[in-house]
């Protein structure tokens, strides 16, 4: 089975994409869980639709911010798309951020538990630049539910990588 491009799948969808949620999370090796449907954001609702996967609106305000915090390197060799796919893919503390701030207001993006995160994976810096992808998107950090334990998985990051 051949991966569409990025270009392809804009095409068939009709709108700007990126890889978001927990796929983005697998992507970046922070857990070991296994995704097997990814999960996209698009820029506004898209009529259309892609087989096998999960596909989440964002307003284009909300989109635009997310698109800053992309990686754009695409899936990693062993990401749940192999084969070196030209997606964009949020940066891991965004992606938590914005699923807790979509679920918060009632949407469906899936995340993972913070105790299916390996802090091992994480890089050092992992919890400031999770509080500031909340602060991007306009939130409060005290006001959106479990902020406070996935900071603590991520806090564990720095403490592991200060070992």
């Amino acid at each position: 089975m051949r991966v569409l491009s990025a270009a392809e799948v804009r095409s068939h969808i009709g709108c700007d994409f990126l890889v978001g949620g927990s796929s983005a999370i697998q992507n970046s090796g922070w857990t070991t869980q296994l995704q097997r449907m990814p999960e996209l954001i698009t820029r506004g609702t898209s009529l259309q639709s892609l087989d096998g996967v999960r596909m989440r609106s964002r307003n284009p305000k909300v989109f635009d911010i997310l698109a800053t915090w992309t990686c754009p390197l695409g899936y990693a060799p062993d990401g749940i798309l192999s084969g070196g796919s030209d997606w964009p893919v949020l940066l891991p503390e965004m992606a938590i951020a914005d699923a807790l701030v979509d679920r918060h207001i009632g949407g469906m993006t899936h995340m993972y538990d913070p105790d299916d995160l390996d802090p091992e994976e994480m890089g050092e810096g992992a919890p400031e630049l999770f509080m500031k992808a909340l602060t991007t998107l306009g939130q409060d950090p005290d006001e959106v539910p479990f902020v406070g334990d996935y900071l603590r998985t991520l806090a564990g990051a720095d403490e592991t990588c200060r070992m």
